[in-house]
């Protein structure tokens, strides 16, 4: 009965938090076109988000690189220099999430059902491993 109770509850919470029509939109402005670097720099804007800040995660599809979380300028805008451990291969992807229950600590089995948006990346052969 609990566990039905739960069930109901969780989607209750997921399919008021879809009908909020808030869409939030996160714009890249920089990133380099092909990572050749463990460190690298990326800046952008996140508009529609009430929270000051996000959470991102990078993958290679094999495994996790590096997460975090990212602090907002009061306008949205925000520039991060983000440190990632070497990718198995060349391709990868940037994720961005939403503090699901507020409390600014990122937890993957909660937060990431809140994916923001997502970007493809390219590691330089240099990197690989």
């Amino acid at each position: 009965m609990n566990k039905i109770l739960l069930l109901a509850f969780i989607s209750l919470f997921i399919i008021t938090g879809c009908k909020s029509g808030n869409k939030v939109i996160i714009e890249l402005v920089e990133k380099p076109e092909v990572i050749s670097q463990l460190d690298f720099t990326i800046s952008g804007e996140v508009k529609g988000l009430k929270s000051n800040y996000i959470f991102y995660q990078i993958e290679d599809g094999h495994g996790f690189l590096s997460e975090g979380k990212i602090n907002l300028q009061n306008n949205g805008t925000f520039r991060s220099s983000l440190s990632i451990k070497s990718p198995t291969n060349e391709y990868g992807i940037l994720s961005f999430y939403s503090d699901v229950n507020h409390n600014g600590i990122f937890e993957i089995e909660i937060d990431t059902v809140q994916k923001l948006g997502s970007f493809d990346l390219l590691f330089h052969k240099s990197i690989v491993m």
